[in-house]
């Protein structure tokens, strides 16, 4: 009927193929209009001018190689934190601008001036794929003291 041990490795794996999705289309869209990811970074208002677009470009590449990494299974627990840490990075900064009232989009998916602007919808999209990563970080612990 049920087997616990083959539903958790389903799961894993459809959680793990998702994320890399995400990250990947998330990643490749930035890359493909980054300047206007460099805008949407600009208008966290939390960086320096000057390293914006040095910024920009390292998430960018931060995602795709991430969201390529995870299914190398040596980086996959590297691959893991570094995604876990980017959005506590981003969570931050939509939840200090939502403090300020600074109406902008967050770049996320969407480069587009005219996507929806930051908000609680936003912080909570990134601590439900935290919790996701938090899923995947457990299994991949657990597998290590297998």
């Amino acid at each position: 009927m049920f087997n616990r041990q083959r539903d958790l490795r389903i799961t894993y794996w459809v959680v793990l193929l998702g994320i890399a999705t995400l990250f990947g289309w998330a990643g490749l869209q930035k890359a493909i209009h980054l300047d206007a990811f460099s805008l949407a970074v600009y208008r966290y208002h939390l960086l320096p001018e000057a390293v914006i677009n040095v910024v920009a470009l390292w998430v960018v590449g931060l995602e795709l190689l991430c969201a390529l990494l995870l299914f190398v299974p040596a980086f996959r627990l590297a691959s893991l934190w570094v995604l876990f840490i980017m959005l506590l990075f981003f969570t931050f900064g939509i939840g200090l601008n939502l403090a300020r009232n600074v109406q902008t989009s967050c770049g996320c998916f969407s480069t587009s001036p005219m996507a929806h602007s930051l908000g609680v919808v936003g912080i909570i999209k990134n601590l439900a794929l935290m919790c996701l990563l938090l899923f995947l970080l457990i299994q991949e612990r657990k597998k290590a003291g297998a």
